[in-house]
């Protein structure tokens, strides 16, 4: 039986991945992609959208991050799962880096959290990351707020698209053996917030924000799910540095929520490698 046609409105697209939608008019008329038009717009099959980006991005180079020694050879199977992903070419620079990785597995390692959330994790790197220190220690789970759905391009990367990222996720998780140290929660952070009782319950010993990165999302986030997080724990807040990633949220969330109530809050800014995006480690102290 043929599967269901999916139609997406060509300059809802354009907005979304911020491809010009002559750009991509031309591309689908060019190449016989399958589109219709109506009195509503022009429409485009949602199934055509890898060859559509990758026709778009062929002569883009791509990137990818270096490999680490500890990531390569044989080893535990979560380090085969993280491995692979970064092979992948949407995983640079979307996806946290090998040695920002690095950082949260150590912080999660060390802090032996019992309860840890994520908010945005895009293809799932920082879940492995996370998860595979708690699977390591033998106690605690990760939830991951995340929309999830399909991980359009964005910028110059015309070339990244990632259909379903939850199923995405869900493959390497089972890889690494971790389905059992996370849950996803698929829908916007605010909504899973507002539902924290049925979602999570629990206070929370980690949190990572790495998801809206304007002013007002950033700061949305951290105002819902601070309260939720035990004295002593740890936020870790991604992409501080905002002449670099190109974003001033989470820099404006330190500047005038974090640093205005130094009674309640340390901070230690990192640098990270290869971009310095930057993180910043938060530790709640009441």
């Amino acid at each position: 039986m043929e599967q269901r046609r999916v139609w997406y409105e060509l300059q809802a697209l354009s907005e979304t991945c911020h491809v010009p939608a002559g750009d991509l008019l031309r591309c689908v008329q060019e190449h016989g992609l399958p589109s219709q038009r109506n009195p509503n717009g022009f429409f485009v099959d949602r199934a055509c959208f890898p060859r559509l980006f990758a026709i778009l991005g062929k002569d883009l180079p791509r990137a990818f991050y270096a490999i680490p020694d500890n990531l390569k050879g044989g080893g535990p199977a979560w380090r085969t799962a993280l491995r692979e992903l970064y092979g992948e070419e949407f995983a640079c620079p979307a996806s946290l880096s090998p040695s920002q990785g690095e950082l949260l597995r150590s912080l999660v390692f060390n802090l032996q959290p019992r309860v840890c959330l994520e908010i945005g994790c895009f293809v799932g790197a920082s879940t492995l990351w996370i998860a595979s220190a708690l699977a390591e220690l033998g106690q605690g789970h990760l939830h991951s707020v995340d929309l999830f759905g399909d991980k359009f391009p964005f910028g110059r990367y015309t070339y990244l698209y990632v259909p379903d990222a939850e199923q995405y996720i869900m493959r390497r998780l089972d890889q690494a053996g971790l389905l059992s140290r996370v849950t996803l929660h698929k829908g916007h952070s605010v909504a899973i917030g507002m539902a924290y009782a049925e979602c999570v319950g629990e206070p929370l010993d980690f949190l990572f924000i790495d998801g809206d990165h304007t002013k007002e999302g950033c700061e949305a986030d951290f105002r819902l799910y601070e309260p939720r997080l035990r004295p002593g724990g740890l936020l870790v807040l991604h992409d501080i540095v905002p002449g670099k990633c190109g974003w001033d949220g989470p820099r404006h969330v330190i500047d005038n929520v974090v640093r205005a109530q130094p009674e309640r809050f340390d901070v230690l800014e990192l640098p990270t490698a290869p971009k310095d995006y930057g993180m910043a480690v938060i530790r709640k102290k009441a």
